[in-house]
Formats: C-alpha cells, structure tokens, sequence
C-alpha cells in the first residue's frame, strides 16, 4: 500500500516552529507515526517515508509511506486539523503510458563525483539545473512537454552527528507525458535522489 497523508501545522506549536527551521527535527517528529520495532534503525527505508513541505501561506507537509502512519502519535497541538490520510494505489495502478500529467518534487541537485579513490558531492549551479533535471526525467518514467519551472530554496541547515551542513534544495513544478508508466509508480513510490530525510525526493503527480 502507498498512502498519502497531509498535516497542516499549527504555526502557534513551538515545535512544529522548531520542526520548519529544521529539517532533522521535522523528519524525527513525523518518524513518530511509524513502528521502530524489528526495524533496526531502518524505519524510514522500510516503510519508504518520504515527506514535503508545502509552498503557501499555511504550513503543510505531505508525508507518503507505505504503511499506514498513526497521526495520534504527532505531538499534541502539532496540526491545526485532523491530519488526512489515503491510499494513492488505485490512482497509481490507473497510470498509463501517454499521459498527461503535472507534477512536483524538491530536490537535492547535486552529484556524486567519483575521483582517486574519493567520493564528492558537486551542487548543480542554479544555472544548469534546469538542463540537468530533463537529462534525469526519462529515468523516472516521465518526459517533459515543456520547460520546467526550477524553484531554488532557501538552505537548510542539517544536523548530523554532531556537525551541520547545508542542504540545497530546488522545487520542480513541470507538466510531463508518462513515458514509462511501470518505472513511473516505482520512482513514486521510493523517491528519487538524496536528501530523503530531510524532505526531498517525494514526487507527487495529477493528471493534467
């Protein structure tokens, strides 16, 4: 099963406050909707938790899992509503080849550069991302029809293991014909690129 929820933050919560500053904090609030258990720190793999936040003037966050998440387990106060939750299958068993679709994801645009022996990331320059968001469509199951729109955000600071780094993030607002249907729920389904965690990687879809 892959479900969809939506949680609409209650901007008076100190910790969904906290949660949209930091992106570590946002992944570790919602992780709580999911079992650990038997999962050996593997929980958001296993349940293939992918999250977004959302642009406009209410803070939302789309969280898609292939488990059912238990919205009583947020915080108390967190959303200003009662978090929604569907099953997105039927719609993405419904997917055909040709189609007409509008779709968004933020991602990570950067790659790994492989040299003596070392690995780096290389951040795309905003520049360039455009060119080098359509060379990587076709892998997804997708093909644009037109120029997609490259948003830049602002960068998010990352907490991990004790240091701090800075994300690069850019949102995609783009119209695409499915091209391959089949790898199309796949990239869905588990994302694509880095920065899983920390709120990349969730392509979303809707017919044009």
């Amino acid at each position: 099963m892959t479900h969809l929820t939506l949680v609409e933050l209650n901007p008076r919560h100190s910790r969904a406050r906290q949660d949209m500053r930091q992106p570590h904090d946002m992944h570790r609030t919602l992780m709580r909707m999911f079992s650990f258990e038997g999962k050996d720190g593997r929980a958001r793999t296993l349940d293939a938790v992918l999250w977004r936040v959302e642009p406009g003037d209410t803070p939302t966050v789309l969280v898609q899992s292939a488990t059912q998440p238990d919205i009583d387990r947020l915080p108390d106060g967190y959303a200003s509503g009662q978090p929604r939750t569907k099953s997105i299958d039927p719609f993405l068993e419904s997917l055909a080849d040709g189609e007409l679709l509008r779709y968004r994801v933020a991602v990570n645009p950067a790659v790994l550069i492989r040299a003596q022996g070392n690995n780096r990331l290389k951040v795309i320059p905003a520049a360039a991302r455009t060119e080098w968001w359509q060379r990587r469509c076709p892998s997804l199951g997708i093909q644009n029809v037109d120029l997609p729109a490259v948003i830049g955000e602002r960068p998010r600071d990352i907490r991990r293991n004790g240091d701090t780094f800075k994300l690069i993030v850019a949102r995609i607002d783009g119209f695409a014909i499915v091209s391959d249907a089949r790898q199309l729920r796949s990239t869905i389904r588990t994302g694509t690129g880095r920065g899983k965690a920390w709120g990349c990687g969730l392509l979303t879809v809707a017919r044009a």
